[in-house]
Parts: C-alpha cells; sequence; structure tokens
C-alpha cells in the first residue's frame, strides 16, 4: 500500500476489500475533502458514478448538489452490501475499521476549517 496519508490509495484498498467499485470509493472520497455540495456536474455523471453512489448510500442531496455521507454510515453501508454478495469481506473488517477511522478523522479535519 502507498503512504497511509493519501486517501486515493486507501481507497483503492477499501475497494478492494469491500469487492466494490474503485471510481466510486475514489469521488466518495474526494467529496469527503471538499467543503459544501458538491455540483452534479463534477462527479463522474457519464460514467455512472453518481447513480451507483446514491444506490450505495454514500450521497445525500443538498441544494444545488450532494454531499457525502459520514464516512461510519458511508463505509458501513458498502459493507453490508459486499457482504450481502459475498461472505469473504467479513475477513477484512479489522482492516476497513482502520481506513474508516482514517476516513471519519479527514472528514472531520476538514470541517473543522468552517
Amino acid at each position: 500500500m502507498k503512504d497511509a496519508r493519501e486517501p486515493s490509495a486507501l481507497a483503492a484498498e477499501l475497494a478492494s476489500l469491500l469487492g466494490c467499485d474503485r471510481a466510486v470509493l475514489e469521488a466518495y472520497v474526494s467529496m469527503l475533502q471538499r467543503e459544501g455540495p458538491v455540483p452534479p456536474g463534477d462527479i463522474d455523471a457519464a460514467g455512472g458514478v453518481l447513480e451507483r453512489m446514491k444506490d450505495y448510500g454514500l450521497v445525500i442531496r443538498s441544494g444545488q448538489g450532494y454531499l457525502p455521507v459520514h464516512p461510519r454510515l458511508g463505509i458501513s453501508n458498502l459493507y453490508r452490501i459486499g457482504v450481502a454478495k459475498d461472505q469473504a469481506v467479513k475477513g477484512g473488517r479489522v482492516r476497513i475499521d482502520a481506513i474508516t477511522a482514517y476516513f471519519v478523522r479527514m472528514r472531520e479535519d476538514s470541517t473543522e476549517q468552517l
């Protein structure tokens, strides 16, 4: 794994652990680092990323855009979907929890600046 402080590397690892789409996780992590709603055009709408993020429960509608749900909720949603598809996902739970804690701290740090 790359530097543990590199969100894109953690998104890739999490996608692998959960058996989900890396593009969705990268878009979600990118949104966690931004302030305020993200316009739909800033999310890969052509590739269907926004629709998958809505299906997975990673974003909520807010005004003229979308906000990421809290990392604990978002990653829990992905975990439940992953376990439903493949029981092997349960084996990565400790690492998934560690990555979740990192994203929670990252999100809290970005919102403290507001």
